[in-house]
């Protein structure tokens, strides 16, 4: 039962809690176990990130980047020490800023994944317990304190002053005012006041609140399940240098082949041509 697929700030509370068979004191272990399986672990895709070497080795599949590379080779042998610096240097400086701005975007998973703190104060069997968070179930009955981060999606049953800070998910940098009334159809994410999100933090109040989703089928794990899918595509800027780069390349060839061929008809010697 995922939050695609029923309006869950529409409901009253007894009734969200009615839909997972819950109560005022939560699941019974043997409920949690059949849950567990049926759900899966409350966590986000894992993926193996790219490796360092891959990212740098990515730097150097440009044209350009190769003809600099090779002129700079060239220019070290033929003892042009100066030539060869410049060009190492112009080199160097593209691949560092190239190689952090992908590396970065590549621990793209990682960072939301850092945003659900590894533990969860529940209430089950009317008990409260400290449980991990990837062991969370729709169903559970999460309670909430001011400094915790929320760890699964939930509809408040309860709440005394809640205020969350939703900035991860929504990017509103203020903290948002909680209630636990029914909202009508068709509110947008952003201002679904009865509800709290995995990522997000209480910077005020207290509350308990049913999980309605875990895992992959929260907003956060829909936003990572898109990082993990999405092909990357180049920018309009991007391929324009990229065709920049190409014919920069064939006519840097064309005019060396040339002058070269001109010099050597000219009498002027192979060494001296190449150089």
């Amino acid at each position: 039962m995922s939050k695609n697929n029923d309006l869950w700030y529409t409901l009253n509370p007894d009734d969200v809690l009615n839909k997972f068979s819950s109560g005022d004191s939560g699941l019974k272990d043997s409920q949690v176990d059949s849950l567990q399986k049926k759900y899966g672990l409350n966590e986000l895709p894992k993926e193996k990130p790219l490796e360092w070497w891959s990212v740098l080795y990515g730097q150097f599949t440009s044209p350009l980047i190769s003809i600099l590379a090779v002129a700079a080779g060239i220019s070290f042998a033929l003892g042009e020490m100066v030539d060869a610096g410049v060009i190492a240097a112009a080199v160097l400086l593209n691949t560092i800023i190239g190689f952090v701005q992908e590396f970065k975007a590549s621990r793209a998973l990682e960072q939301l994944q850092s945003l659900v703190q590894p533990n969860a104060l529940v209430l089950r069997a009317g008990k409260k317990i400290k449980v991990k968070a990837q062991e969370l179930v729709p169903g559970d009955i999460l309670i909430l304190n001011t400094g915790d981060q929320v760890t699964a999606d939930a509809r408040l049953i309860q709440l005394q002053e809640l205020k969350i800070n939703e900035a991860a998910l929504t990017g509103e940098s203020m903290a948002v005012d909680k209630t636990i009334k029914p909202l009508d159809k068709g509110v947008v994410l952003a201002d679904r006041t009865n509800m709290v999100y995995a990522g997000t933090s209480v910077v005020g109040g207290r509350a308990q609140a049913v999980v309605v989703a875990t895992g992959i089928n929260t907003q956060i794990g829909e936003i990572a399940k898109l990082v993990s899918t999405t092909e990357e595509v180049k920018t309009p800027l991007q391929e324009q240098l990229a065709r920049l780069s190409k014919w920069i390349a064939i006519l840097v060839g064309v005019i060396t082949v040339g002058l070269f061929v001109l010099g050597v008809f000219m009498g002027h010697g192979l060494v001296e041509m190449f150089e």
